[in-house]
């Protein structure tokens, strides 16, 4: 759920950390 609350800058931050531990997941997948 989106809580309105929460600062844009801290959703924005939150969902670039996500994309970047995905792409780092997807990496670290491939390597193995």
């Amino acid at each position: 759920a989106v809580r309105t609350t929460v600062p844009a800058k801290t959703i924005d931050l939150n969902v670039k950390a996500f994309e970047a531990g995905y792409e780092y997941a997807q990496r670290q997948g491939e390597a193995s």
